[in-house]
């Protein structure tokens, strides 16, 4: 499944959706915020698409925030929720491939002791 030459555009396909979905998207995520204000504070004629693009992650970012305010006061807002989940999703993402990258992640399971 793996190799590209035996299995073409499955081994793409395989690539694409399951690892660099949860490894590149999380980082580029947080980076992208990063970079839009870099651009932003260029000097010269900034495009309106960046200007547009930033004030938009910063709602979403914000929307975030005031999700997770609320839901920790227990009221709930769907409209909140849906950055509030995103974002966690993947701040989670990257926690664990920096607890990967670092040895402290274990593949393994652990059975959970039942009751007899």
């Amino acid at each position: 499944l793996l190799n590209p030459f035996r299995y073409g555009v499955l081994t793409w396909q395989y690539f694409s959706h399951k690892v660099l979905r949860w490894t590149l998207a999380p980082v580029s995520l947080f980076l992208l915020l990063f970079v839009n204000a870099a651009i932003l504070l260029m000097p010269g004629e900034i495009s309106g698409f960046y200007i547009w693009f930033f004030a938009f992650q910063l709602i979403c970012y914000f929307f975030a925030v005031v999700g997770w305010i609320l839901g920790n006061r227990q009221l709930r807002f769907k409209i909140l929720f849906v950055p509030y989940y995103f974002v966690s999703i993947h701040y989670a993402a990257i926690c664990g491939i920096f607890r990967f990258f670092r040895g402290k992640q274990s593949a393994s399971w652990e059975k959970s002791k039942r009751a007899a």
